[in-house]
């Protein structure tokens, strides 16, 4: 009786091989890609996801982690927002060109994520900072309503932007901004992150939000007691 695998056989095991081999090199640029990134024993991506503060020094070392997985792994639309947001970092300590940079690696992430709502609000914010054309704001606000309606990141990046740019914010766009931050009110978790987006916008803009968010003297009194509440306990 012959051992003979059938020719049939043959190429089924050929075909299954040949998938497994092409799935295989699709991954590898992942994992090495991640692994550039890991090499800091997760210090950046950490500080990312936790708001934690990194030096100076730690946030170049990212940018150029990060850039070299972005080369090695172009498709990868998390790195490339990543990238971006160590960027705006990097702008804080004094780096304009980062700002360019930012929105470079935001556009690559959008085109690869389209449906990443944080995507859009970073995109909004970076041109709100680079002093883009009201329409050019306004438009990636619009994208990231569309694309994560509820998402509570977004949600705040938008409230920040909006309020910055307020007279200029379309009536259907300024009513939803109202909408969320009613539901931040509602949440105390939540609120607390809206506190935080209060006292990140300069003194004007703090005056707009008060002025068109909590347009009652009751509800700003209600307002300004749980900030200072809270600014206390911290």
């Amino acid at each position: 009786m012959s051992t003979d695998m059938p020719a049939a056989g043959r190429w089924t095991a050929i075909f299954f091989a040949a998938i497994g081999l092409f799935t295989i090199s699709l991954a590898v640029p992942r994992v090495l890609a991640y692994g550039v990134i890991a090499r800091d024993a997760g210090q950046a991506p950490t500080a990312l996801a936790n708001g934690s503060r990194l030096s100076s020094e730690a946030i170049e070392q990212a940018r150029r982690a990060y850039r070299n997985a972005l080369a090695v792994h172009r498709s990868d639309g998390q790195i490339a927002q990543d990238l971006a947001r160590f960027d705006l970092l990097a702008l804080k300590d004094g780096d304009g060109a980062a700002l360019l940079d930012a929105s470079s690696h935001l556009r690559s992430a959008a085109a690869l994520m389209p449906n990443n709502a944080f995507v859009w609000s970073l995109l909004a914010r970076t041109a709100q900072r680079r002093q883009a054309p009201a329409d050019e704001i306004i438009a990636f606000l619009r994208l990231s309503k569309l694309t994560g309606r509820f998402e509570a990141s977004s949600m705040l990046l938008r409230v920040h932007v909006a309020m910055l740019i307020w007279k200029d914010v379309p009536p259907d766009l300024q009513r939803d901004i109202r909408q969320d931050v009613g539901r931040f009110t509602s949440n105390g978790k939540l609120l607390h992150a809206l506190f935080r987006v209060y006292l990140s916008l300069p003194y004007d803009a703090r005056a707009t939000f008060l002025d068109v968010l909590f347009d009652t003297p009751a509800r700003r009194g209600w307002f300004q007691r749980r900030i200072v509440d809270w600014t206390k306990l911290r």
